[in-house]
């Protein structure tokens, strides 16, 4: 076999085989289209360096452009979707008082994620030390209420 036929054999097999360090099913398709390249070496069909690159181009964009999504419907990947919402995964969690402001009890602030927040009490004065349970925010406030009992965990 000649050189130009081996150097395309082992670009695709080189790159089909990059898929697995490369997931996305990407570098697969330019693998393929130098083994294709490699069958028309072989038979004569392309003989000079600029129609193998042209081809060579030309068949990976086909081949993407075809072939992708069928592979990827086949083939997914590892993609999980959770909930970005921050807040819904805060509802319910319990978060002590830190600070009450004295003119109105029901009012003060509240240590979460790391730093305080102002945070409004519902059903009863707010007791400075005391835990509550977050049940909504609006904007830059959080809704609370005393929790009906202290579970094992705080934050």
């Amino acid at each position: 076999m000649p050189p130009l036929v081996w150097f395309w054999v082992v670009l695709g097999l080189v790159l089909i085989l990059g898929e697995l360090v490369v997931p996305g099913v990407v570098i697969v398709f330019p693998g393929v289209a130098a083994l294709l390249i490699a069958l028309g070496t072989y038979l004569g069909y392309l003989d000079t360096w600029p129609s193998m690159l042209g081809w060579w181009l030309g068949s990976t964009t086909v081949l993407v452009l075809l072939l992708r999504r069928i592979c990827l419907r086949f083939l997914p990947g590892e993609t999980q979707k959770g909930n970005i919402d921050e807040d819904l995964d805060a509802f319910g969690t319990l978060v002590k008082v830190v600070q009450v402001d004295p003119s109105r009890p029901q009012r003060g602030r509240i240590a979460f994620r790391g730093t305080t927040w102002d945070a409004e009490c519902l059903d009863e004065h707010m007791v400075e030390g005391a835990f509550v349970r977050l049940i909504q925010r609006e904007n830059m406030l959080w809704v609370v209420e005393h929790p009906d009992a202290l579970p094992t965990t705080q934050t």
